[in-house]
């Protein structure tokens, strides 16, 4: 078989130059649009591909707003690192949003809110606010610890101050646990060693006593006595010496 060149004749020339030079231009020109015609293709793909990525960093940027906002001040002081930590390991499991799986996207969203909604209720509940601010009034404010003792009764008396507020505070936020013993589990389970000897082991936080009985970190009620009153024997002998000649 003969070889082909591009001088060679085709069927119907006579292998002049004129019949050369228009094969050339027409396999030039068929070679040209192909050309041209895969530069278009690559274009569109390219066109088609940033499209895709504008749209992606535009879902991303959506996404990863979601998970701002969260004020970390709410969660108790060595589980706010941990949610940092929580947070990272979400975003990266998504890629920070550019997997391009939207359902594992929204999973994430959920998981991070989730968390900060488990944890930050020891401090947000609102039972566990209210009887916070409760004794934090009464334990700052003399004339609000004695109308409430005697709304009690006449002889009540509330041996409640500052300290004892600060005391339960500390309790509240770092006493129920051995401190630096939290570490951050499997999906998203705050453990740690409880500060109550009843309660040993590794324990998922939620679950350690004063964390479920959190409601009553703020009880007043243990600091509720009696007002000093004199004995028999001494209202006795006070009476006789005021009437006493």
């Amino acid at each position: 078989m003969a070889k082909f060149l591009y001088t060679t004749p085709t069927a119907g020339q006579d292998g002049s130059f004129a019949d050369i030079n228009e094969s050339l231009d027409a396999r030039t020109n068929r070679l040209q649009r192909a050309l041209e015609r895969d530069a278009a293709i690559k274009a569109n793909q390219q066109r088609t591909n940033a499209t895709l990525l504008s749209n992606a960093q535009k879902q991303a940027a959506s996404a990863l707003k979601r998970t701002d906002g969260y004020d970390s001040a709410k969660l108790l002081p060595e589980v706010r690192p941990l949610f940092a930590e929580y947070v990272r390991q979400q975003k990266e499991s998504v890629n920070y949003f550019m997997s391009g799986d939207l359902a594992a996207q929204e999973q994430v969203i959920k998981n991070i809110e989730d968390f900060y909604v488990t944890y930050s209720a020891h401090t947000q509940d609102p039972t566990v606010q209210a009887t916070r601010e409760e004794m934090r009034d009464l334990a700052t404010s003399p004339e609000k610890k004695e109308d409430f003792a005697a709304a009690i009764s006449p002889i009540s008396q509330l041996n409640l101050d500052l300290d004892d507020f600060i005391q339960a505070e500390s309790r509240h936020l770092t006493g129920f646990y051995q401190p630096g013993t939290l570490r951050l589990g499997e999906n998203g389970v705050v453990y740690g060693l409880s500060a109550n000897e009843d309660e040993q082991g590794e324990m998922p936080i939620t679950q350690m006593g004063a964390w479920k009985g959190q409601d009553g970190t703020y009880d007043t009620s243990p600091y509720l006595g009696t007002k000093a009153t004199k004995t028999s024997l001494e209202i006795a002998t006070s009476w006789v010496r005021e009437n006493a000649w």
